[in-house]
């Protein structure tokens, strides 16, 4: 072992030893559980409006003081059709879960497959002024009213928090997966605060290979006319905190094959910002992750739109606000390749719909026609790699005859093996 490999192995040694003690890492946050009862890290702390542009919330340094009152029994409504039945409880007015009728659980599981947390309903509302999070999620809200108006559903709660009220109504479209929601506050929030959205820390997995199922948890979301992101669980370190100011098209939290999205309706209630927080994880899988949007009420008034179903191409590209997207292709290249992967989806779609084929047939057929569409090309890569192997042991011999003789290598390269017969 020479002395410049002796040198190098002591500075690689030196490295590994001193860099702990010259940048120590930061201390490890000790994650709350995944539906604590204090206030997520996301909550904001402005007492007024941000002006337009700005950071919505910024994030409590102090312990955060909250005001609740004793939950009373809780009340469940639910709204079905044919396609799904939605579950909401009185207890802070949330979307509890939602059952997919046209959707069979697979694996061990019976019956359909449900978009629920584990034990915590799947969205639930709170308010933040201040430092003070107002606890609207354990308050038993009133049933107002509940009525169906042509084929709609309609259900309203309002609650209170001291002097602080929320009011939340619920608009089921038919056979959509969709649900509107409007939502009044009085009090605080109407005078600077915000609400917060929180999804639950997880989705329940209804598919025979749970664990493939549980790597495709994730958030993604879309900053308005910026395209839109997305993050899996397993990107977020346990206490990690990324907050994406906004506004926001939409947020939304998934799997492989379903997905729970808010749509911001208008911009008079944008979606001012997306807080994604990592979770303690109990195995080599991330499956817990929170999800919370910050809503900016005007004039205590917001509204959005609950999509809890489905990623069927044609119904998220029906909701229109970009949520097609909302499976972002390319990477740091998605603006190039989104809109190819777009182009291949309708010609997938068109076929499965023209022919009425399954989708492996459907698959099968469109390979083999890239490949025709592509075999001129094929055709004269083939031919130029066939000649290049003809024409291999005469560059072989040249190259040992002159290989001190790189000048020399080169002209007798050009005079025996004219281009023409590798073009």
């Amino acid at each position: 072992m020479d002395r410049r490999t002796i040198l190098a192995l002591v500075l690689v040694a030196a490295v590994i030893l001193l860099t702990p003690k010259l940048f120590p890492p930061p201390p490890r946050i000790t994650p709350a559980p995944a539906d604590s009862a204090v206030a997520p890290p996301s909550a904001p702390a402005a007492t007024q409006t941000p002006p337009p542009g700005g950071n919505a919330a910024t994030a409590a340094d102090s312990t955060v003081r909250t005001r609740t009152v004793p939950a009373a029994p809780a009340e469940i409504v639910i709204a079905a059709d044919s396609n799904a039945s939605f579950r909401f409880i009185s207890t802070g007015a949330a979307l509890e879960r939602v059952e997919l009728l046209r959707y069979t659980a697979l694996g061990p599981r019976t019956g359909f497959v449900h978009l629920e947390g584990r034990g915590v309903p799947l969205v639930r509302f709170q308010g933040i002024f201040g430092r003070d999070t107002i606890r609207f999620d354990t308050v038993a809200f009133r049933v107002v009213h509940r009525e169906t108006t042509g084929a709609t559903q309609r259900i309203g709660f309002e609650g209170a928090v001291a002097a602080d009220t929320l009011a939340i109504e619920y608009f089921v479209s038919p056979d959509s997966f969709l649900v509107r929601v409007e939502g009044r506050a009085s009090g605080r929030l109407a005078a600077g605060g915000f609400v917060l959205l929180q999804y639950a820390s997880t989705l329940e997995s209804f598919e025979a290979d749970s664990i493939d199922d549980q790597r495709h948890y994730g958030f993604a979301y879309e900053v308005t006319n910026r395209g839109s992101k997305g993050t899996a669980f397993g990107k977020l370190d346990p206490g990690e905190r990324q907050v994406v100011p906004g506004p926001h098209a939409w947020v939304a939290l998934k799997n492989k094959y379903f997905i729970v999205g808010a749509l911001a309706r208008d911009s008079v209630s944008p979606i001012a910002e997306f807080t994604m927080t990592g979770l303690a994880r109990t195995s080599r899988t991330a499956t817990l992750a929170q999800g919370t949007a910050v809503l900016q009420p005007r004039q205590g008034a917001f509204s959005l739109d609950l999509y809890a179903g489905p990623q069927e191409w044609n119904r998220l590209r029906a909701l229109g606000r970009d949520f097609v997207n909302s499976n972002p292709y390319g990477g740091w290249l998605q603006p190039v390749v989104q809109p190819f992967a777009v182009v291949v989806m309708r010609i997938l779609l068109w076929m499965r719909h023209t022919f009425n084929l399954g989708y492996g047939w459907v698959l099968v057929i469109f390979g083999v026609v890239v490949r025709l569409v592509l075999w001129p090309l094929n055709q004269t890569a083939m031919r130029t790699s066939l000649k290049m192997q003809r024409i291999q042991p005469e560059l072989n011999a040249l190259q040992q005859r002159h290989k001190s003789e790189p000048q020399k290598l080169q002209s007798e390269m050009m005079t025996e093996i004219p281009l023409w017969e590798i073009s």
